[in-house]
């Protein structure tokens, strides 16, 4: 146990010892600058006066020049999305953070195009094993879709492919073949694509909003000048398809 205590003390040494390679310092001080969350204000103010050697000098994020760097906070469902949406970039400190909105889209495409109780069920439990034995917090989206795909599968009817199987013992849910209405099915995914565009236009417009980019806001082509022309033509298009006389 003692030998056990000193080790402990020389490990902290040891890390204080790295700290200087990021500190500022002179003979008889150090100096260190980083960001610090809002709810963890008050744990670090009272850390702080525990050592009277320590002073601290605090400023809020706006009169700082460089944009703090963004830290992720999504309720734990949405978390391992968190991932997907790194891969693409980090949203900045001001901007939206679209991982509930990238969850709940990826989820719900997956399910509508690999419909499947059974292999939905494979799915669903390969990600619960890696996430459980293998600790990858990502391989939770695995077992997400494989739970969507369980979901469509039984209104598609489908297990491995069998089409008769769930019609014949659950007679009782509303079930639809998707060859049948292929072309309804087609209309409902083009329906959907529209309003992931215009979703993703109008959180875009969001973020630029909030940065005060006036004029990325008003004329980029996902801005408002954007908006207007994705609008029309959608406009267009649905007049054409309706028959429907369009006014100058």
């Amino acid at each position: 146990p003692e030998l056990e205590k000193y080790y402990h003390y020389l490990v902290r040494l040891n890390g204080v010892f790295d700290v200087r390679r990021y500190a500022v310092h002179t003979e008889k001080a150090f100096y260190l600058a980083g960001w610090i969350p809002d709810r963890q204000i008050k744990r670090f103010q009272a850390n702080v006066k525990v050592t009277p050697e320590l002073s601290y000098v605090m400023e809020d994020e706006k009169a700082v020049r460089p944009n703090p760097p963004t830290r992720l906070h999504n309720p734990k469902f949405f978390q391992p999305f968190e991932t997907v949406v790194k891969m693409y970039g980090v949203p900045a400190y001001e901007e939206m953070d679209p991982t509930v909105f990238v969850g709940l889209t990826y989820m719900l495409l997956f399910g509508m195009m690999f419909g499947d109780v059974g292999q939905g069920f494979v799915i669903a439990l390969a990600g619960y094993l890696l996430s459980r034995r293998k600790g990858l917090e990502a391989a939770k989206i695995l077992t997400y879709f494989g739970i969507m795909s369980m979901i469509f599968g039984v209104f598609y009817g489908s297990v491995f492919g069998n089409e008769e199987l769930l019609r014949h013992y659950l007679p009782f849910i509303p079930m639809v073949d998707p060859m049948a209405v292929k072309m309804q099915l087609l209309g409902t995914s083009v329906v959907f694509g529209v309003g992931l565009l215009l979703m993703a236009m109008l959180i875009n417009l969001y973020n630029l909003w909030k940065r005060k980019d006036m004029g990325h806001f008003l004329f980029d082509r996902n801005g408002i000048a954007g908006l207007v022309l994705y609008l029309a033509i959608l406009y267009l298009v649905l007049a054409t398809v309706l028959k429907q006389a369009v006014p100058i």
